[in-house]
Formats: structure tokens, C-alpha cells, sequence
């Protein structure tokens, strides 16, 4: 299997902030679920890919990517797959 790992496209981002979201809430890492207010941030791809480089992980046959952000400065980093 080949795996190709590039930056997110503007294109992504929405996939991408709903993969986020999605493996937050599936981890049960938001104390208020579908109502907390960090859901918005999570889902806001556009503004990580403005403060952090955002890649994006596509496997041959994947119907959805993985993606990580990279922070600018060489603080975190965070990784999300579907």
C-alpha cells in the first residue's frame, strides 16, 4: 500500500475539520459532546492551516484521508484519522 502525505488542500478543509470533530467526540474527549463550544475550533481547518502546516495522509484506495498539524513555531502536534 502507498501512502502519499502532502498539505491539506483549501478543498479538504471541511472533510478534514468533520474527521477532527468526529474522532474527538468518538474518543470522548469533550466534556459536553456535540455541545461543546471547542467543536467549532476543532471543525476550523482553515485556521490551523493559517497558524500550522496541516498535511494530509491519502492511502491507495482511501475513501477518506488521515491528517496531522504541524505548529510553525516547533510547538505540537496533533494527528487525526478517520
Amino acid at each position: 500500500m502507498d501512502i502519499v502525505i502532502r498539505p491539506v488542500t483549501a478543498g479538504e478543509h471541511a472533510e478534514l475539520g468533520e474527521i477532527t470533530a468526529q474522532a474527538y467526540l468518538g474518543d470522548g474527549l469533550l466534556d459536553f459532546g456535540e455541545s461543546d463550544a471547542y467543536l467549532g475550533e476543532l471543525r476550523d481547518v482553515a485556521k490551523r492551516a493559517a497558524a500550522a502546516e496541516v498535511l494530509v495522509a491519502v492511502a491507495d484506495g482511501a475513501s477518506r484521508p488521515a491528517s496531522a498539524a504541524l505548529g510553525r513555531d516547533g510547538r505540537g502536534a496533533h494527528a487525526h484519522r478517520a
